[in-house]
């Protein structure tokens, strides 16, 4: 059975990240995906109950505390993620909880 198209964006998510890519913003996943954005948002809301933004900066903000937990200096975290700054992702951090 194939993965649901929110499945599917959590994968490639994972995958960015584990590839030390930035994330793919949510309308270059559904085109990537051949959806429309709202066929994803409904997909995810069905699936985790939650947009697909919601859970994008879910598995950012894990993958940044996984990362800090190894050592790494926030400044270095920040920068891999893409965050202009580490005040933006400390601002995530503090926003999405564990």
């Amino acid at each position: 059975r194939p993965l649901s198209p929110a499945r599917q964006m959590a994968a490639r998510f994972a995958q960015a990240l584990d590839w030390n890519e930035p994330l793919p913003g949510i309308d270059a996943i559904a085109c990537e995906l051949g959806t429309s954005t709202r066929q994803l948002q409904r997909a995810c809301q069905e699936e985790w109950g939650q947009s697909p933004v919601a859970l994008r900066r879910h598995m950012l903000a894990a993958h940044a505390r996984q990362l800090l937990a190894t050592g790494l200096p926030l400044a270095q975290v920040s920068l891999q993620l893409g965050f202009a700054t580490s005040r933006h992702l400390t601002r995530l951090l503090k926003s999405v909880a564990h």
